[in-house]
């Protein structure tokens, strides 16, 4: 493979880690202020269809027809999704020791 090959599938990883986490902090963001409210539904769909539509429209754009491209985009929106798990997983709670 070329090294222009390599830098651009390279990229390609670097650009759906990055749409991944405005995906799942947009998601976050949306649960965290609306949820309670009225119509936490209508603007969940309204969040979603921004994001989705906001991810389809980079990953198309980026692919430019090319399986590869759009593998590594993928794995690149996943590992943003579990490094978001991670981050925004509240803490178990600390034992206290036994006072026997």
């Amino acid at each position: 493979m070329q090294i222009d090959r390599l830098l651009i599938l390279a990229a390609m990883l670097v650009i759906g880690f990055a749409v991944g986490l405005v995906y799942f902090q947009g998601l976050w963001l949306t649960l965290s202020r609306y949820s309670g409210q009225k119509n936490l539904g209508s603007k969940l769909l309204l969040s979603f269809l921004i994001r989705l539509t906001l991810a389809i429209g980079i990953f198309y754009y980026s692919m430019q027809d090319d399986w590869q491209r759009l593998i590594l985009l993928l794995i690149g929106f996943l590992i943003a999704r579990q490094v978001m798990i991670r981050r925004l997983r509240e803490p178990a709670p600390a034992a206290k020791p036994n006072m026997n």
